[in-house]
């Protein structure tokens, strides 16, 4: 996948597609991610698939996002 959005932080980092797909590797920020997609990916994982995103920005324990219809989701 080309990526055009990237964001990082200490552990994990994710990217937007150029359609607004969001994907991520590293180990993730909380329990309910790492539920969700394991502990560590080393290859990216699309999340949320079906969402799309203008933007992201990841944080120690928070990813958050805008999405294209105006919604404001953190994982």
């Amino acid at each position: 996948a080309s990526y055009n959005v990237v964001t990082a932080a200490a552990n994990y980092s994710c990217a937007l597609t150029q359609v607004g797909s969001l994907h991520c590797w590293g180990d993730f920020p909380n329990a309910a991610l790492r539920a969700a997609y394991g502990e560590r990916r080393r290859a990216p994982v699309p999340l949320l698939v079906g969402v799309q995103f203008t933007s992201i920005n990841a944080t120690a324990n928070t990813l958050c996002g805008v999405t294209t219809d105006q919604r404001y989701i953190c994982l």
